[in-house]
């Protein structure tokens, strides 16, 4: 069972430019890397290869993003600090 996560000190909530970020992913563990300035942790629940992908748009005052996966995971984040 996963433990809880701890959220982590951050100087900075979100950044002080523009980012854009897409990634593409093949592992449970590097999805839940994949969003720019979250904390979160993913079990996979299902069977099978995993394959998701992460676009995100990040200001300083908005992230917006979408998040697609192919098999069922527990999810657990934090949002940026000060958010």
């Amino acid at each position: 069972m996963n433990q809880p996560l701890t959220r982590p000190k951050q100087e900075s909530a979100l950044p002080a430019k523009n980012l854009i970020a897409r990634a593409n992913c093949s592992d449970v563990v590097e999805q839940a890397d994949a969003l720019p300035f979250w904390q979160q942790d993913y079990t996979q629940l299902s069977a099978g290869s995993f394959r998701g992908s992460v676009d995100s748009v990040s200001m300083p005052n908005l992230q917006v993003f979408r998040e697609s996966m192919n098999r069922a995971v527990d999810e657990q984040a934090y949002a940026p600090q000060g958010t």
